[in-house]
C-alpha cells in the first residue's frame, strides 16, 4: 500500500506518510499513466492531477512524501533513490525482528517504535 499511496500523493499533490513503499517511482513519473488515470476519472479528476507535468512537478511533490521502512523487510533490497517515491528523510523504523518484517510486509509498522 505504501507504493500506491506515494504515487497518489504525487499525482494528487498531497502530503503523505508511507510505510514500506514498493518502488513505484516510474509510475509516478509517467505522464502516460497520469493521463490514463485522469481520463478514467473524467470531470471528477482533481485539478492537481489535471495540471500534473512530471518533469515540472515530480520533485516538489515527492518532497512531501515521508517514508519509513522496516529494516530487513524484503523490499528494502529493491528500493533505490531513483525508483521509490519518498523524500530525502526516508528512514528505517524499528521492528521486532527481520523475520517479523519479512512475514508482515505492509503490516510490519504495527511494531514501529
Amino acid at each position: 500500500g505504501g507504493g500506491l499511496a506515494s504515487v497518489m500523493a504525487v499525482w494528487f499533490d498531497r502530503p503523505a506518510t508511507v510505510f514500506d513503499p514498493a518502488p513505484f517511482q516510474r509510475t509516478a513519473e509517467s505522464a502516460f499513466a497520469a493521463i490514463e488515470v485522469q481520463a478514467s476519472l473524467g470531470t471528477a479528476a482533481p485539478q492537481a492531477l489535471v495540471d500534473y507535468i512530471p518533469g515540472l512537478h515530480f520533485a516538489a511533490r515527492e518532497a512531501r512524501v515521508r517514508g519509513y521502512f522496516a529494516v530487513g523487510e524484503f523490499l528494502q533490497y529493491l528500493r533505490k533513490d531513483t525508483n521509490t517515491v519518498v523524500s530525502a528523510d526516508f528512514r528505517p523504523a524499528a521492528v521486532k525482528s527481520a523475520a517479523d518484517a519479512w512475514q508482515s510486509h505492509g503490516g510490519s509498522m504495527r511494531h514501529a517504535a
